[in-house]
């Protein structure tokens, strides 16, 4: 993947016009289920009628992120904790991108010996069968 396609959206309250809040509407060209060629028009229509958001995971989330910012203040920082102010790290899953399967498997290795107890694998890159006894 070298291109992502992004899609902001800013929301504010006519009381306070200078204040605004920001979201990411993210679309994965080819891999998402909501890659439809009339995506650009539900969003559109969403950022017309905020009031009827579509069941559409991107669109909700980029208006949930553009709230919560606002009522921060604009600020992009959703809630005040010791991860947005840079003192902790969040424990997150590693991510292994596909590969061949010897690559993923070291993959796999390098991310447990960095200490991940848990790892996301991306899929549908290789053989089924090999995926399954990468797993196992």
């Amino acid at each position: 993947m070298d291109v992502k396609q992004t899609y902001l959206i800013r929301v504010w309250d006519n009381a306070a016009p200078h204040i605004s809040g920001y979201g990411e509407c993210a679309l994965f060209r080819g891999l998402s289920a909501e890659d439809t060629p009339d995506y650009e028009q539900i969003l559109t229509r969403a950022c017309q009628q905020p009031e009827n958001l579509p069941c559409v995971s991107s669109v909700r989330f980029g208006f949930e992120t553009a709230i919560a910012d606002l009522r921060s203040g604009g600020h992009q920082i959703m809630t005040d904790s010791s991860f947005t102010r840079g003192e902790s790290v969040i424990p997150i899953n590693g991510l292994i991108w596909m590969g061949d399967k010897a690559t993923m498997r070291e993959r796999i290795a390098g991310k447990i010996k960095q200490g991940f107890r848990c790892v996301k694998l991306k899929i549908g890159g290789i053989c089924f069968d090999d995926e399954i006894d990468l797993l196992k």
